[in-house]
């Protein structure tokens, strides 16, 4: 029987050891990817460049940001003398409650409504189109589904 309880232990130590081994590998991974991602200039094809953060990259245009949300992802993309960005906020609140915030609360930052959602109680996703002195503004509000989180993603075009 001690032998049988012996082989029992080692079987599950080289288990333990497999798994442990995995996850190393996969933290490993893990912290690459997201070492990666913090600051990724890299260049295009058309003299361009492309700047990727887990912050607010350089220089973004001047947005309202939503309540409690933060910064999920930002970048920065030159080419020709044109300068685009995207930022992308999380938050855990609902698509239509965002929607309502931005509405209420766009214009006095000096951005104007182009187009509003063609569904305003939509619970997925809703888009407005805005336009600044400087920009058009396309606003993304989408439930992510997975975690009960939503996603603004906020892309500035230049005129």
């Amino acid at each position: 029987m001690s032998t049988n309880r012996l082989l029992n232990n080692k079987i599950f130590l080289i288990l333990l050891l497999i798994c442990i081994t995995i996850a190393a590998f996969a933290l490993s991974f893990l912290i690459r990817q997201e070492q990666a991602t913090k600051t990724t200039p890299m260049t295009e094809n058309k003299n361009g460049t492309i700047e990727l953060k887990k912050a607010l990259v350089d220089d973004a245009p001047d947005f309202p940001v939503y309540p409690n949300s933060t910064i999920f992802k930002s970048y920065r993309k030159s080419i020709n003398d044109k300068i685009e960005y995207l930022v992308i906020y999380e938050v855990a609140d609902e698509v239509p409650d965002i929607v309502r915030w931005y509405n209420k609360n766009i214009t006095e930052s000096g951005w104007t409504i182009i187009q509003n959602s063609d569904y305003p109680e939509a619970e997925d996703e809703q888009i407005l189109l805005l336009r600044n002195n400087k920009y058009n503004l396309t606003l993304v509000i989408k439930d992510n589904e997975i975690d009960g989180k939503s996603y603004i993603s906020s892309e500035f075009l230049p005129l």
